[in-house]
Order: structure tokens, then sequence, then C-alpha cells
């Protein structure tokens, strides 16, 4: 169940693709809508900082313009947010912070059950055409399960869910599913496992593929070798129009970069949805 779900609005139109699905959920089961946008006051002032002694004057203009841009386009983001909601009669509360995007979002999902966010996000809200790490940072730090969607408005009609056997992608997998009927279309699914022991890849396939069809999902299996990070992001590619599943794993160097590349090869592209819980 998500009865409490956080969006973080930026201009972008991954924000309106963000909102669409969380209206869907929350108008199916009475959720609880939060949304939260961002000013980054200390940024916006070290963005002009180190100017000459002349330029001092310039510069602090500079600050005061950008801070109103941004204060008035969280204000518009906001007032919009609250307009979808009451249009659709979904209950929600409503956030303008000051601080780093990703970590006031985190605070805000403590006490909520997902976080839906832009794959690709904005939130350097003086200057909106310019990407920042917001959700890269929420991948690895967040204590809510992640969905970060794409620009296109399309639902994806299938499932990648990368499976090794570990806590973390089992945790992912089983959240996903308490939430799947978000996504009613996806009713197909592949699991993905890396290995070279195909004989032991294809067992822990198997007790994951009775799981999933205990929930209605046409389930097939794949086992590939190679890189991870590339096996996934290339069989993503293969299948087409899916929502990735899978887990951010631990804290060791080992396993901090295979997310991380995989995180990154899928944000860089920005053509598929993920979803990812620790």
């Amino acid at each position: 169940m998500s009865k409490k779900i956080v969006i973080g609005l930026d201009p972008s139109d991954y924000t309106k693709t963000a909102l669409d699905i969380a209206i869907r959920r929350a108008k199916e089961l009475g959720s609880v809508l939060v949304g939260v946008t961002v000013v980054n006051t200390e940024d916006i002032k070290d963005s002009v900082g180190g100017a000459p002694v002349g330029a001092i004057h310039y510069a602090e203009k500079a600050v005061e313009k950008n801070l109103t841009l941004a204060q008035k386009r969280a204000q518009d983001l906001i007032a919009n947010f609250e307009k979808i909601c009451d249009k659709n009669n979904v209950k929600y509360e409503s956030f303008i912070k000051d601080g780093d995007p990703a970590e006031e979002i985190i605070e805000e999902a403590r006490t909520a059950d997902l976080i839906i966010i832009g794959i690709k996000t904005h939130f350097r809200l003086e200057h909106p055409d310019v990407e920042g790490e917001t959700l890269e940072k929420l991948l690895k730090e967040s204590v809510a399960p992640v969905m970060a969607v794409t620009e296109k408005p399309t639902l994806p009609t299938k499932l990648l869910i990368a499976y090794d056997g570990s806590t973390q992608s089992a945790k992912a997998m089983r959240e996903y599913i308490h939430i799947s009927h978000m996504l009613p279309f996806a009713k197909k699914a592949y699991l993905l496992n890396v290995t070279d022991n195909i004989e032991e890849g294809m067992e822990l396939l198997k007790k994951a593929e009775s799981y999933l069809e205990l929930y209605g999902l046409d389930v097939e299996k794949i086992i590939k070798s190679g890189d991870p990070a590339d096996v996934i992001f290339e069989t993503a590619k293969e299948l087409g129009n899916v929502l990735i599943i899978m887990g951010a794993y631990g804290h060791s160097k080992l396993k901090d970069i295979f997310f991380g590349s995989t995180a990154e090869k899928i944000i860089k592209d920005g053509s598929f949805p993920i979803f990812v819980y620790h």
C-alpha cells in the first residue's frame, strides 16, 4: 500500500508525468499526496561567490534576482500542484522547502510510503534548464522506495526485475508488488539474473517466479553473463517500454560501483522509469 506519496516538484515535464501517476494512485487508494519543491538559497548565493570587489554590488543584485525568480517558480509549482489535486478531489499537503533538494525530499519521505520523481531533475529553479543530481542522492539515501519516471506520460507495459537473490533485490521486488496495481497493465515480468552459473541463476529465478505468479504476473526468466550494469541496461533496451526494478545495493565499494554505474546509465539515457528500494 502507498497511502502517502511524496512528489518532487520541479518545472520540467518529468514532474507532469510524476504527478499524473501519483493522481491515479491517490484516486484509487485515497492516498495523500505531498508536493515538495525546494529553493536552495545557499546554492544561489554561492553561485555568484568570489566576485571581485568592484563587482560585489552586481553580484548581490544577481543573487536577489535569482532568489526572487526561484521563489516565484516554487510558488507557481505549488499552486499548480494544489489546483490539480483539487480538480481530482485528492487530499494533499504542499511544502516549499529551503535547502538541498534531495535532503528535503528525503526528510519529508521519512513518514511516507513512496517517492515519485522525474528520472531527470531540474531543481535549480532559477535556471530550470539545468539538470541536477537530486535523483542520484535519493536513490542512495532515501528510506522510502523511489519511482523515477520518464518525460513521456505513457505507462510501461512490462517489468524488468534485476534479481540476484540478495536482500536488496528481494526487498525491491516485494515492495513493488505491494504497489503493483499502480501499473495495472504491466502484467508481463522479465526476471533477470546476471551470472556465469546458469544452473544456480535459474534456481534463484524459479523461486522468484513462483512468488510473482501468485500476484497474477506472467513471468519470463532471463539468464545473462557480463557486467551487470551493462546487461541490465542493454536488456531494457531490447525489451523496450519497461519499468526497471532493482535494489540499492549495500555499502561496500564494489557494490556501490555496480549500483552507481547502473543508475548512471539509466538516468543519462532517460528512456526507462526505475523503481529502487533499499
